[in-house]
């Protein structure tokens, strides 16, 4: 599976479940190793896509998602 599908992916389970994700959730969702998660969560925090809470290390949606 390539990235940009993987980040369609981790776009849309966001958009259904409605709450912050951690790379846990998102492998067992997705079925896809957590190293995979994590490069691809990681990714797109640094491209504006996700941004990361410090203290749960959840993911939710950035600041370009939110446009």
């Amino acid at each position: 599976m390539s990235t940009l599908a993987n980040a369609r992916d981790v776009l849309r389970l966001m958009a259904r479940l409605q709450r912050d994700l951690t790379v846990t959730d998102v492998a067992g969702a997705l079925d896809l190793p957590k190293s995979s998660v994590s490069r691809t969560l990681s990714m797109m925090a640094d491209y504006g896509f996700l941004d990361r809470d410090p203290t749960s290390r959840a993911y939710r949606p950035g600041e370009l998602v939110m446009e």
